[in-house]
């Protein structure tokens, strides 16, 4: 499949262009014309680089990115990892608020349906974009903090930690799942668990 079609799907179908995020969504670093095989990973780090690489794929998603809101210079270990995405032949493309918060393949949508929960509509907003699963009585979130246990306490709610890590695969997943699917094409899923 041609990068700039595959590009412009994962545009407009995960609306990366619309929703408001700190993380510059969308193909971060580019990379070959032809894309046969598509690797994943929740981040942008080294070992997903090398695995991608080595697992032969021409584009990785990840849904943290190398580049957020603020400009960087490429030196010491991002130099590196561009370096190595470059010479190994391999774009990649990051998703983070639009990858949470899709209504088929976004994590929060996943985690639902793995807990069997029905979602009714999301609520709340984070940065102008809906977020969450329908009216809640537990708090599941990836993100431990000692705040959130008072908080949760004097709402008289329930919280889960489910660490984030754990709560940000599952997203990943069912996008290369949609990818493999819609368009035919080989995909891999890197697993590089951070322990957070």
């Amino acid at each position: 499949m041609k990068r700039d079609e595959l590009v412009a799907y994962l545009d407009e179908y995960l609306r990366v262009k619309t929703i408001q995020d700190d993380s510059q969504n969308g193909l971060q670093v580019d990379g070959p014309e032809e894309i046969l095989k598509v690797a994943f990973a929740v981040d942008a780090c080294q070992a997903a680089f090398d695995q991608a690489i080595a697992a032969g794929a021409q584009l990785l998603i990840v849904h943290h990115g190398l580049f957020w809101e603020k400009p960087i210079r490429l030196i010491g270990h991002l130099f590196k990892r561009v370096r190595t995405l470059i010479t190994g032949g391999c774009a990649l493309y990051a998703a983070h608020l639009p990858l949470d918060i899709h209504p088929e393949v976004g994590n929060n949508a996943e985690l639902a349906r793995l807990l069997g929960l029905q979602c009714a509509a999301p609520f709340g907003e984070y940065h102008g974009s809906d977020i969450g699963i329908g009216g809640f009585d537990t708090f599941i979130t990836g993100e431990t903090s000692h705040s959130h246990f008072h908080l949760t306490t004097e709402y008289g709610l329930n919280v889960v930690f489910g660490g984030h890590y754990a709560t940000e695969t599952p997203g990943v997943k069912a996008l290369a799942r949609h990818l493999s699917a819609k368009f035919g094409l080989e995909t891999v899923f890197l697993d590089i668990p951070t322990g957070l």
